[in-house]
């Protein structure tokens, strides 16, 4: 029997940040057999999302420095286009976790310990089961 994939989108602008995520996120969570697509700017995960609308978790930057977009701005554009699923949206700076709130999406610092991270990753991905 083939176990079925779950796929996350990940919206970040820092490339070196996104490899290590992956990795990480890969390496701590293999039992779920997951496969990662990762977006830098709002509008190539708006195509990732038409292209594999069944994902089932977005994790978003906050602040995407080269297109000045905020990460919670591509989540509602993503439920617009019919994303139901759990967010969790990241950043150094904590003066944006109300914008997530009111999006119903979870907040994490980007300097939050990895296992606060992976147990973060593993509620939502587990809330999300369809």
């Amino acid at each position: 029997m083939i176990a079925e994939i779950t796929d996350i989108l990940l919206v970040d602008d820092e490339p070196a940040f996104h490899t290590d995520l992956v990795q990480e996120i890969e390496f701590s969570l293999a039992n779920r057999n997951l496969r990662t697509h990762y977006a830098a700017d709002g509008e190539r995960a708006l195509a990732l999302y038409a292209a594999h609308p069944g994902i089932r978790l977005a994790i978003l930057d906050t602040e995407l420095k080269p297109t000045n977009e905020r990460g919670y701005e591509i989540l509602d554009r993503l439920r617009e286009r019919g994303y139901k699923g759990p967010a969790l949206g990241r950043s150094g700076k904590s003066g944006y976790k109300h914008q997530w709130k009111k999006r119903d999406a979870t907040f994490l610092d980007k300097n939050a310990r990895r296992s606060v991270f992976i147990d973060t990753l593993k509620r939502l991905l587990d809330s999300s089961n369809p």
